[in-house]
C-alpha cells in the first residue's frame, strides 16, 4: 500500500520569525530493499494477472491489456470490457495511442479494435487480410498502423477514414517470419524486431526494408545519439553506426530480454526480463525482482506515465508501480516488522553499515542488504557508530566494546573497563573518544585502550554528544542538563538552553545556520547563541517526543519522534510531516538514529527498520493532476455520463422537482489516490458559503434544491500539493408553475371574477348562497396565494418540507366554520343595506 497526503499547519513561533505552513509534499512507501513498489493485483479488481501492456492515454486513465479484456484504471477502481464491449477477443496483447487520440487494442488471436468512447469496434484482420496472431502495434507519424504477427511477420495498414484498412505485408528474404515488436525511430523509420533480427524500414525510401541478421531481437530502445540497444533471449547488443556491439555479458545466459525504457535522465536502461526489471547503467547491471518488491519476476512491458511513475507489466500477477519520490524502507527480508535500527554510519564506498538491536550490524546498498560478516559477534546490541578520517568505522556494542572496521575488516576490537554502560561517543584527536554513559563521561584512548574519568562533568545519564564549529564539545543528559566542554573547562548551559529540564534525547549543531537543534521529551529546542526557542505540538509539529535529528544536503533539518519525521526548511518557511498517513509506517523513530549519506540522502532508524528518503525528488513532483467529471446524476438517475474523448460539461436545465443532484468526480492519481483532498462549492442562493474540503470524496450530493440559478465548482489537491484543473457546471432549476407571475396574474383575475360575481349574486336574495360560496371561494384563493408567496421563504428553514403550509392550512380548517357564518351575516347586512336604499 501507498500513502500521500496533504494539508496545511498551524502559526508556529520558532527561529523563523514568521509563519511557518505545513505542506505535505508527495511521498510513497513499500517494505522493500531498493524501490518501494506499488502492486495492483486481482486484491484491487484487475480482471486478470497476467498484464501484458499498461499504457496512460490522454485523459490521464491508465489501460492494462489482459487475458480477461482490457481495464481502465483511476487510482481508485478499475472499468473492465471484454467481449460484452465489442471486443472480438479479451486476449488484448497491445494498447496504443493513435495520431488522433483514439485508444487501439491489438487482439492476439482475431485482429484489432478502436474504442469510440463507450464501446470497442474491432477489425478481424484473420478474415480481412489473412493474418490475425498480434503480438505489437505501432502507430508511424504518419498515420499508418503497423503490426508485429507471430505468424505473418510485420505488415503496414494504411488507415484511411472513414477506417477501411489496406494491408502491405513484408516478409523476410520472402519468407514470413515471427515478428516480436514494432518500435519507430526519431527520424520516421520503422524498426521490426523478429526471429531473424532487425529490419529497418526507411520512411524517405518508401519504406524499403532493409535486415540485420542477428538472431533472435524481441526488443530495443534508441539513445539520444541515435545508438540503438537491442535485446533478445540471453543476448544485449548495441548498434551504432552500422557497427554491432556484443554487450550479452551483462545478461544472463536464461535471461530473456522484452522490453527497454530508459524513463529518468539520471539513472541507466531498464529492461523488462523474465527475470524482474534489470537497470544497465555504465556496464553494470541492477536487478529488481519480487524478492525486493516486484509483484512478479517475469515482466513483459515497461511504460513511464506523465505523473513520473513507472508501470512494469508482469505476466503472472497484475502491475507494478514504481516512482522515484518515495521513501525506502530497509530490512533484512522485506516484511518490514523486524529491523529495530540504532546506529547508523556511511563507509567510504557510500555502503550504509545500519546497527540492528542484538543482531550486530548489516551493509546496505542500493540494491541489497546484507549481514556484515566480519567477527562481530552475531547478537551484538549495537548502540553509535562513527567514521574518522582515515574511513575506520567505529561501533559501540554493549558490554562496553568498540569495533574499529577498515575496508569492512575488523582491526582492532576494544574492551572499555569502565564502571558505567556507554551509549554514544565522539571522535577527538589523537585516538581519543569521548564516551557518554548512564553515569558520567570517560574519554578512551586506543593506544593506551585505558579510560578517563571526566571529574568535571557530574555524574548522571548523558545520552548524546557533539561538536560545533568553535570547537567545543555539548553534551546532554537525559535529566536535561546541557553542558559545555571546551579546553578541559565546563560551563553549564541548562537554566539558560532548557530552563524546564527537559530529558534530551539528542542533539546537532546545524552549521549552515549556526544553530543549536536539541531533541527533547517535550519538543524540539533551538538555540541560536543568545535565545532558546521550542518547536512543540502547540506550535505545530506532530509530536513533542523527539528522538533523532540531522541536516540534509539542501539545508533542511530533519527531525524523528514518536509518530514519524518532521521536515524544517527555515529558507522556505515550511515544516513537513511524514508518518502514519503520509508512508511512513515504522512511525517510532530511535534515539540517536538519524544520519545524511554522501548522496544527501536522509537515514533514519525506526523500531522496525531502517528508512531512506531521497531528498533531491522529496517534493520536487511538479505534476498537477487531473481532475474528471465522470458522472451526473438527477433524482438518482444518470443526466450526464463522461464524454471520454472530449471534456465538455453540460448545462444543467432542470424542473423544480428534479432538485435533487450528485456528482461523481475522480482526482487522477495513481501514488495514493486515498490521499486526494477534494474542494468543491455550489454558488448560489441557498448554496455554499465557502469551499468544502475532505479526504478522498468523490461523490457529491445536493438534495432539495431551491428555484434558482447555481454554480457547481469542484478541483482537487493531488498528494503532490498541487491544484488539478477546476470543473464548472452551471445550473437552472425552475421555479414551479404555481410560483410564476403568469400564474399570480391569473390568480388574481380569477378572483376579481369570483369576488365580482359573489357581489352580484349576493345582491339577489334567491341566489345569495350561490354569492356567499363565491365569497368563501375567493377568501381561500386569496389565503393559498399568500401561504404560496410566504413558503418561498419559510421552507428553507425546515429543510424544504411545507411544515408552513402545513400549519397554517390546519387553522385555517379550524376556522373555516366561523369564517363562513361571519361571511354570511356580513353578506344579509350588505344585502339588506342594498334593499332599504332601493325602498
Amino acid at each position: 500500500m501507498t500513502y500521500i497526503y496533504c494539508m496545511n499547519c498551524s502559526k508556529i513561533r520558532s527561529i523563523i520569525s514568521s509563519l511557518l505552513f505545513y505542506l505535505f509534499f508527495c511521498t510513497a512507501f513499500s517494505y522493500a530493499q531498493h524501490y518501494p513498489f506499488k502492486t495492483i493485483t486481482l486484491k484491487d479488481g484487475l480482471p486478470q494477472a497476467c498484464v501484458f501492456k499498461a499504457i496512460q492515454d490522454q485523459q490521464g486513465y491508465i489501460w492494462m491489456g489482459t487475458e480477461a479484456g482490457v481495464c481502465r484504471y483511476d487510482g481508485y477502481e478499475f472499468v473492465n470490457y471484454s467481449y460484452e464491449s465489442g471486443l472480438l477477443s479479451n486476449y488484448v496483447k497491445d494498447i496504443e495511442i493513435d495520431p488522433q487520440g483514439r485508444l487501439w487494442l491489438g487482439l492476439f488471436d482475431c485482429g484489432a479494435a478502436v474504442f469510440d468512447g463507450s464501446t470497442f469496434h474491432s477489425f478481424d484482420f484473420a478474415k480481412i487480410i489473412g493474418f490475425g496472431y498480434i503480438v505489437d502495434l505501432q502507430f508511424s507519424q504518419t498515420g499508418d498502423l503497423w503490426i508485429a504477427d507471430r505468424d505473418s511477420g510485420i505488415i503496414r495498414i494504411e488507415m484511411p477514414t472513414p477506417l477501411n484498412p489496406k494491408a502491405t505485408l513484408f516478409r523476410h528474404n520472402g519468407i514470413a517470419t515471427t515478428a516480436y515488436k514494432i518500435m519507430e525511430a526519431a527520424n520516421g523509420d520503422i524498426l521490426g524486431f523478429t526471429g531473424k533480427g532487425i529490419t529497418r524500414f526507411k520512411k524517405n525510401n518508401n519504406y524499403e526494408p532493409t535486415d540485420l541478421d542477428i538472431g533472435p531481437s524481441l526488443c530495443g530502445y534508441e539513445d539520444p545519439s541515435g545508438g540503438l540497444w537491442i535485446g533478445g533471449p540471453g543476448t544485449l547488443y548495441f548498434l551504432q553506426n552500422d557497427s554491432v556491439y556484443d554487450k550479452s555479458k551483462l545478461v544472463d545466459p536464461d535471461q530473456t530480454i522484452y522490453d527497454m525504457l530508459k524513463p529518468f535522465e539520471d539513472e541507466g536502461i531498464y529492461m523488462a526480463t523474465n527475470q524482474g526489471v534489470m537497470i544497465i547503467e555504465n556496464n553494470q547491471r541492477t536487478l529488481l525482482n519480487a524478492q525486493n518488491g516486484l509483484s512478479y519476476d517475469l515482466v513483459r512491458y515497461l511504460y513511464k506515465d506523465g505523473f513520473g511513475n513507472v508501470w512494469a507489466s508482469t505476466y503472472g500477477n497484475g502491475a507494478t508501480l514504481m516512482n522515484k519520490n518515495m521513501l525506502v524502507h530497509y530490512d533484512d527480508d522485506g516484511k518490514g516488522n523486524d529491523f529495530c535500527t540504532f546506529a547508523m554510519v556511511e563507509d567510504e564506498l557510500g555502503n550504509v553499515w545500519l546497527g540492528r538491536y542484538m543482531d550486530g550490524y548489516y551493509i546496505c546498498t542500493d540494491t541489497s542488504i546484507q549481514k556484515a560478516d566480519m567477527g562481530i559477534p552475531s547478537g551484538t546490541n549495537a548502540f553509535y557508530s562513527a567514521k574518522d578520517k582515515q574511513n575506520n568505522l567505529y561501533f559501540l556494542t554493549g558490554n562496553n566494546r568498540i569495533y574499529k572496521v577498515n575496508k569492512k575488516k575488523l582491526v582492532a576490537s576494544y574492551r572499555m573497563n569502565i564502571p558505567s554502560t556507554a551509549y554514544c561517543m565522539l571522535l577527538l584527536e589523537n585516538q581519543e573518544i569521548m564516551l557518554c554513559t548512564d553515569a558520567g563521561v570517560y574519554i578512551f584512548n586506543e593506544k593506551t585502550e585505558n579510560a578517563r574519568h571526566v571529574e568535571q562533568i557530574p555524574s548522571e545519564y548523558y545520552s548524546t554528544v557533539f561538536e560545533d564549529d568553535h570547537g567545543s564539545i555539548w553534551i546532554a543528559s537525559d535529566r536535561g542538563a546541557i553542558l559545555r566542554y571546551r579546553n578541559g573547562a565546563v560551563a553549564d548551559f541548562t537554566s539558560v538552553i532548557n530552563p524546564e529540564r527537559s530529558g534530551i534525547n539528542q542533539a546537532y549543531y546545524d552549521r549552515k545556520h549556526k544553530l543549536y537543534w536539541f531533541c527533547s521529551d517535550a519538543g524540539l529546542i533551538v538555540w541560536n547563541g543568545f535565545k532558546p526557542f521550542k518547536i512543540t505540538t502547540n506550535t505545530g509539529v506532530k509530536s513533542d517526543v523527539f528522538y533523532s535529528i540531522t541536516l540534509d544536503s539542501t539545508g533542511r533539518i530533519w527531525a524523528g519522534h514518536i509518530k514519524g519525521l518532521e521536515c524544517i526548511d527555515l529558507e522556505q518557511k515550511q515544516i513537513t510531516h511524514i508518518g502514519y498517513n503520509e508512508g511512513f509506517l515504522p512511525m517510532e523513530t530511535n534515539v540517536n538514529a538519524a544520519m545524511t549519506d554522501s548522496k544527501g540522502n536522509v537515514w533514519f532508524g525506526t523500531v522496525t527498520s531502517a528508512s531512506k528518503v531521497d531528498v533531491k525528488h522529496f517534493g520536487g513532483d511538479s505534476t498537477k493532476g487531473i481532475l474528471r467529471l465522470q458522472q451526473i446524476n438527477v433524482n438518482n438517475q444518470p443526466r450526464f455520463t463522461e464524454n471520454y474523448y472530449h471534456a465538455e460539461y453540460p448545462k444543467l436545465s432542470l424542473k423544480h422537482d428534479e432538485n435533487n443532484i450528485s456528482f461523481q468526480i475522480t482526482s487522477i492519481c495513481f501514488t495514493n489516490a486515498e490521499a486526494v483532498k477534494y474542494q468543491w462549492i455550489l454558488e448560489g442562493e441557498g448554496g455554499d458559503k465557502e469551499w468544502n474540503e475532505k479526504l478522498n470524496y468523490r461523490e457529491i450530493s445536493y438534495n432539495n434544491l431551491s428555484p434558482g440559478s447555481y454554480v457547481f465548482k469542484a478541483r482537487a489537491v493531488n498528494p503532490n500539493g498541487y491544484i488539478t484543473n477546476e470543473i464548472s457546471i452551471p445550473i437552472r432549476i425552475s421555479k414551479p408553475f404555481w410560483n410564476t407571475i403568469a400564474f399570480y396574474l391569473l390568480e388574481i383575475a380569477i378572483f376579481g371574477v369570483i369576488v365580482f360575481l359573489s357581489f352580484l349574486f349576493t345582491s339577489r336574495d334567491s341566489e345569495n348562497r350561490f354569492g356567499q360560496i363565491m365569497t368563501l371561494v375567493a377568501v381561500l384563493i386569496v389565503f393559498e396565494a399568500l401561504l404560496l408567496f410566504l413558503s418561498n421563504y419559510t421552507d428553507k428553514y425546515t429543510n424544504g418540507i411545507p411544515v408552513f403550509q402545513l400549519v397554517m392550512n390546519v387553522l385555517f380548517a379550524a376556522t373555516l366554520h366561523p369564517l363562513e357564518s361571519g361571511i354570511r351575516k356580513l353578506m344579509k347586512r350588505i344585502g339588506s343595506k342594498k334593499k332599504d336604499r332601493l325602498g
